[in-house]
């Protein structure tokens, strides 16, 4: 009991800590000269990220005094970020929605077993064929899916107003990835009723437990 507890304690405070990071982007997002908090939102969470997959291989010290280089060079140049700091909150966004299309992408040719395929194997064993088309065809769906965000983020900030464009990117992107993740869900019990049902968050998790995601990660 006490750890389910602390499990939902510690899903609520991602909540709270995402719902706070959007609100805290789209309001540095609408400063007519620019934001410190701003170029702090834009490249924290790269740099948080690098360092985590940096001290999961076994370059950790080249890579984490990269990291210490990049963060000089911020601070030297952090008064002409802060005027550009709506653009890196872009940057940071594509780039994060090309990474995850690429990765879906990637595995679809050359041979590749396709990530939701991988996935589906990790956690429920040899899949039948209809399950392997069925995951492929996932697989394409979230390719699809984050190119189309892209696409949409660069139109909006190229095109829409910075209020409507900073709005879709803070609150209307991670509603979208649970709408598909929910759609996906719904026609997955269709498709295969008789197939026990788990997300791809579970399947995340099992290939980076697995010895093809500790690969996978250092060869990063």
């Amino acid at each position: 009991m006490k750890g389910r507890g602390l499990a939902l304690l510690g899903r609520l405070g991602v909540i709270v800590a995402a719902i706070t990071y959007a609100v805290l982007a789209h309001e540095s997002n609408l400063r007519p000269n620019g934001s410190p908090l701003g170029v702090g939102l834009a490249l924290g969470p790269f740099l948080l990220l690098f360092i985590v997959l940096a001290w999961r291989t076994r370059y950790r010290v080249p890579c984490l005094l990269l990291c210490l280089i990049v963060c000089f060079v911020v601070g030297r140049y952090w008064f002409m970020l802060t005027q550009y700091s709506v653009w890196l909150y872009l940057i940071q966004q594509a780039s994060s929605y090309v990474f995850l299309g690429i990765m879906f992408g990637r595995s679809l040719i050359g041979g590749r077993v396709p990530l939701c395929t991988l996935w589906a194997t990790l956690v429920h064993g040899p899949l039948t064929p209809a399950v392997t088309r069925y995951t492929r065809s996932v697989t394409a769906a979230w390719t699809v899916f984050f190119a189309l965000l892209t696409i949409l983020l660069v139109v909006l900030f190229a095109f829409a107003p910075l209020p409507a464009w900073s709005f879709f990117a803070n609150f209307c992107t991670f509603p979208l990835i649970v709408a598909l993740f929910v759609a996906e869900y719904i026609v997955r019990g269709r498709v295969l009723p008789n197939m026990r049902h788990a997300g791809i968050l579970e399947g995340a998790r099992a290939f980076f437990k697995s010895p093809q995601g500790t690969a996978a990660t250092r060869r990063r």
